[in-house]
């Protein structure tokens, strides 16, 4: 799945979904299960769909293009994020200043 956030109001309300299922999910900030080992099955089930997902070292990592015409809302989403490489924010393209 790849998630499309366009404006404000988008951008902030996916920033939210992503977080509850990171949370649900039980995946840490750097993209790996963080639960018990005996449940991981029950958590991680059909996250490939929600995820981009590495085989080899099991790291998950949510897909989404944000689109904003201005980038005070993309500035808070990834000031809100720096300590989470969670999130690639080295894939993410968007004016300093919309000016």
């Amino acid at each position: 799945m790849i998630q499309i956030q366009i404006g404000q109001c988008g951008s902030q309300i996916g920033f939210n979904y992503w977080n509850k299922l990171i949370n649900e999910h039980k995946i840490d900030s750097n993209g790996f299960y963080n639960g018990d080992a005996q449940d991981e099955d029950k958590y991680l089930a059909n996250s490939e769909f929600l995820f981009s997902s590495n085989q080899s070292d099991k790291k998950y990592v949510p897909r989404a293009i944000m689109v904003d015409s201005e980038s005070a809302v993309l500035d808070e989403i990834r000031q809100l994020t720096l300590n989470q490489p969670l999130l690639l924010w080295e894939h993410i393209f968007y004016p300093i200043d919309s000016n």
